[in-house]
């Protein structure tokens, strides 16, 4: 009985809990989860630079605000510590972009939520 109550338990935590929100804002008709942001704008630094917001690891996706909005399926460059990357934007917004990772590059650096980097359009292959 007490490992059924622990498993319940721990998999509410995993699943996570819907929230109404603050006490001020007006509830809205789509349910909004606990791992899911407020919808506070995150602003990029300047026009030549990319922030990243969220990643997703195990699909290769980011999502990243820059200043200028791009097209889906355009590529971009980020740089990281010397090291140039492709990405390609998936879905774009007015707040965000989510791109995916170009396959079979040499390499990628370890990216953290919250890094801005260097970002470039790269004409089309």
């Amino acid at each position: 009985m007490q490992r059924s109550l622990l498993l319940l338990v721990l998999s509410s935590l995993l699943v996570g809990c819907q929230s109404a929100g603050s006490g001020s804002t007006p509830v809205t008709s789509a349910p909004r989860f606990s791992w899911e942001k407020e919808n506070q704008p995150v602003v990029a630094p300047d026009a030549s630079r990319a922030r990243i917001i969220a990643i997703r690891e195990d699909l290769s996706l980011l999502e990243l605000v820059r200043e200028v909005k791009v097209e889906p399926n355009t590529r971009l460059q980020l740089t990281k510590e010397g090291k140039s990357f492709l990405v390609q934007v998936i879905q774009s917004n007015d707040n965000s972009m989510i791109v995916a990772i170009v396959p079979n590059q040499a390499s990628v650096p370890v990216l953290h939520a919250g890094e801005d980097l260097p970002s470039a359009v790269v004409a089309a292959p």
